[in-house]
């Protein structure tokens, strides 16, 4: 995709905003598609693709069609080598499901998706894990991905009890602490 692509793609998603905020969101929706459909042939990486459907789900969203949100999240088709987006999907996937009861579904969707990233940064998988511990420590239900957690922990420096990983409520509050590490770390990053 070129630059002038990406620039007028981003361009049209600001237009489009400004119709979501004020409450046009078929408008702004039928915006980004009209977009995507004139430029498809220009798409040879599914990117553009995405983005509008990732973009157009956001707007759904934030426009209360939780129910069309997930199925518009459900059509991409994000590469698990695309991690942070792969991911980022994932989540606001999953977070919707929880919004309207659907917490299996939920589960599924990090499972699953956690799986599939294989190795990247650890930083992005923070925010599904803790979902993924909250949902199941509701439900009580266990954590398959404990490794990820563990090696989160020791890559941070964070103290970890080994039974704690059989415990998703305390799985859960090991993954805020390797979060609020990080941010620490991030914070001492930015005043050097």
């Amino acid at each position: 995709m070129t630059d002038s692509l990406q620039s007028d793609y981003e361009r049209t998603f600001l237009a489009a905003l400004d119709l979501s905020r004020e409450h046009r969101c078929d408008e702004a929706v039928a915006t980004l598609a009209e977009f995507y459909a004139s430029h498809r042939h220009e798409d040879d990486t599914g990117w553009l693709r995405n983005a509008t459907l990732s973009e157009s789900a956001l707007l759904l969203t934030e426009n209360g069609d939780y129910e069309g949100a997930i199925r518009t999240y459900r059509e991409t088709n994000w590469p698990a080598e695309s991690t942070s987006r792969y991911l980022n999907t994932a989540h606001a996937l999953a977070r919707l499901l929880v919004t309207v009861h659907k917490d299996s579904e939920a589960i599924q969707v990090l499972e699953s998706s956690l799986a599939a990233a294989g190795a990247g940064h650890l930083e992005s998988y923070v925010p599904l894990l803790l979902l993924l511990c909250d949902i199941s420590g509701k439900l009580g239900l266990s954590v398959h991905h404990r490794d990820l957690v563990a090696r989160m922990a020791k890559h941070w420096e964070v103290p970890i009890a080994e039974e704690a990983l059989d415990d998703p409520i305390a799985l859960a509050a090991l993954v805020r602490d390797i979060v609020a590490r990080l941010r620490s770390s991030e914070q001492n990053r930015d005043r050097t």
